[in-house]
This record gives C-alpha cells, structure tokens and sequence, in this order.
C-alpha cells in the first residue's frame, strides 16, 4: 500500500532500508565467537537487577532477561531480549535510575554524540549499579564529527570523571575491570572476517552519599 516512490526507498535494491537492515542483521548475527563475546558473556551471567542494552543491535550478552533499547528497528527486531523499545540512545524513554546495570557495547563510536549518550547511560543507572563499556575506537566522520572523537585515554578518564566526553563529565565511576583489545570479529561473507580490537571497561557509579 505504500506509494512508490517510498516503495522504492525502503524496500526496492540494494540501497532500501529493508536491504540494508538484512545485510546488517547477517554480518551481526554470524555465530563467530571471539574474546569481546566471551568476556560478555561470562560476565553478563552474573548480572542482577534490571538489566539494560543501550544501543543494542543484536545483543551480546547471550540472556533473554534484559531490555534491549536501539534505533534500528531491523535489528531491534531479531534481538532476544523479553522487552525491546526503539529509540534513541541519546533520548532514551526511561526515568533515571530506573537499571542497575547498562550495557553500551560498541555504541560510543557509532553514534553522533559519544559523550551525551554516555552521559545518558549514566543517567540511567542506580547509584552503585554497573556500567558496561566496550569501544573498537572506529570513528568514521560521516557519523560522528571529529571533534568528539576520543581514544582509549580520553574513555578511562571520562569514566573515572576526570576529564570530560565532549561537553559531559561523569560524576567519577570506579572501575572494576578493564580489558584490552579483545577481538571482535565480524563475518562481512562466507570467507571474510573484519576483526575490531576492542577495550572494555565495567565500572561502579558512585552510591548515593549518606544524609546526615
């Protein structure tokens, strides 16, 4: 039913959404493991709480108990997770505090803002809950602009509040873990893998100070 000329921006060859979005959910949702994976999933086990991915994609955590927020309704579709919402991680429609553990995985450099969406995640958490970040440092300017662009350095001092992510300064996190260039390989065709070194931190956010 729709018009043709929208017919033939969302669905028609190669360049539609719909094309575009099957072309994704495969190079995503190959089975090819590799140590980001494996550290996540090894981890994510022994989250508790309420548990969000912000900026989902398929997922990869493994668990089917978390909410799952992305954008990219053709990807949001096929994620696992029992609560799916699409939207922007940039404007997420929950209150604060509402998780006690967020999940950014591969999202700070595939979006516009790093820094916002950082700070959004934040937002989001308890105080003391768990904050989840992982980065392959693969900007691309036709997504973000170069001046928010930031390096491994410029991440663990933004997570550690001592510096800020763009125009954003976290209230310090303490970080628990940190792991350094863990592959993530991406299966582009049946005899191609795009293998991303990938950083990732888990942090705790400071609990609520006490009233006195």
């Amino acid at each position: 039913d729709l018009p043709p000329a929208v017919e033939e921006l969302l669905v028609e060859g190669t360049g539609g959404a719909v094309a575009r979005n099957d072309a994704l959910a495969k190079v995503y949702g190959q089975p090819i493991s590799g140590g980001l994976r494996h550290w996540m999933e090894a981890h994510a086990r022994q989250f508790e709480g309420t548990v969000l991915e912000l900026g989902s994609g398929l997922g990869l955590t493994g668990r089917t108990d978390v909410v799952a927020l992305d954008h990219n309704f053709g990807l949001l579709r096929l994620h696992r997770g029992w609560a799916r919402v699409c939207a922007d991680a940039g404007d997420p429609p929950f209150l604060a505090g509402s998780f006690d553990v967020v999940i950014l995985a591969n999202v700070l450099d595939a979006c516009v803002n790093p820094g916002l969406v950082l700070a959004q995640a934040d937002a989001l958490l308890v105080p003391g809950g768990t904050l989840v970040v992982t980065c392959a440092f693969a900007f691309h300017e036709a997504i973000t602009p170069r001046e928010h662009w930031f390096d491994t350095a410029g991440l663990d001092a933004a997570l550690r509040g001592e510096a800020p992510l763009g125009t954003y300064t976290l209230v310090g996190h303490t970080i628990v873990e940190h792991a350094a260039n863990l592959a993530w390989p991406l299966a582009l065709s049946p005899r191609l893998s795009h293998v991303h070194s990938v950083d990732v931190w888990m942090t705790r956010k400071p609990a609520s100070p006490e009233v006195s």
